[in-house]
């Protein structure tokens, strides 16, 4: 569930995803499982729903990152998402990538339904520019192939 306010005129977004078999009764939680930042002031954000178990995902490319860790986590994992995008692929794709990563981490989700899912919220502008399409699967690929690596 997202967290919105400021967020729209350029704030920190703060999102909640809960996956479980059982039903859920609230989308919020007090600690996270896995948190991840994309910036400095959303590591600021986010560090009150880490706790001891807490795998901290940070983008890599945040400088200093490390003097804004959360005060509890079991541990961090620094992806580059931005400059693997900006290289290889499209700026735009980098959260794509990190997806990927959290995929690949969980394994609670098949990249194949993934897949589906992007095409079925962007199909629209795929037809448009196919290459859209190319550059976000190869995103997730990357992000999951990064968590196999960890």
């Amino acid at each position: 569930i997202p967290n919105f306010g400021v967020e729209q005129r350029g704030g920190v977004s703060v999102a909640f995803v809960q996956i479980s078999d059982e039903p859920i009764s609230s989308p919020k939680f007090k600690t996270a499982d896995i948190a991840v930042a994309f910036s400095r002031r959303s590591i600021q954000r986010i560090s009150k729903y880490c706790g001891p178990e807490t795998l901290f995902i940070y983008e890599d490319d945040i400088e200093d990152a490390e003097g804004e860790f959360p005060s509890e986590y079991k541990k961090t994992m620094g992806i580059p998402a931005v400059k693997i995008a900006r290289e290889k692929l499209h700026p735009k794709v980098f959260n794509v990538l990190m997806m990927g990563t959290i995929v690949g981490i969980t394994n609670v989700v098949k990249v194949d339904q993934i897949k589906k899912e992007i095409e079925n919220r962007l199909g629209y502008i795929f037809e448009k520019n196919p290459d859209l399409r190319t550059m976000n699967f190869e995103a997730l690929e990357i992000g999951v192939e990064l968590a196999a690596n960890e």
